[in-house]
């Protein structure tokens, strides 16, 4: 059996190896930085592809855009898909009181024109 090998870096080496103001490696750039999530803007995020649900169930990856009508397990009944169906129908029942305020205050305001 070999005995691993160590190595210590003297103090030019490691001064070399280090930034000073960030205290990381060289090679790692100030880029590697950790950023507060604060400091990302909306606009710096990745934009959303959401996928569909049913599909991904099924091992078939599906972007959800126009996808609702020709989604090949829309009726399909397996103990995931209803899981996630319930799972649409629990989040459209919290989605729905705050959609309803909002329209309530915007016309309060004058913003929206009144619902007959």
């Amino acid at each position: 059996m070999s005995q691993p090998v160590s190595r210590r870096l003297d103090d030019s080496s490691a001064a070399s190896l280090t930034s000073s103001s960030h205290h990381l490696p060289l090679y790692l750039g100030r880029a590697a930085a950790p950023t507060s999530v604060a400091a990302i803007t909306p606009g710096d995020r990745f934009p959303r592809t959401p996928k569909c649900a049913r599909c991904r169930n099924h091992g078939v990856v599906s972007a959800l855009k126009g996808h609702k009508r020709y989604c090949r397990w829309r009726d399909c009944a397996c103990a995931k898909c209803t899981l996630i169906a319930e799972r649409q129908r629990v989040m459209a029942a919290q989605v729905r009181p705050q959609f309803r305020q909002v329209a309530a205050v915007l016309t309060a305001t004058g913003l929206l024109p009144p619902t007959e």
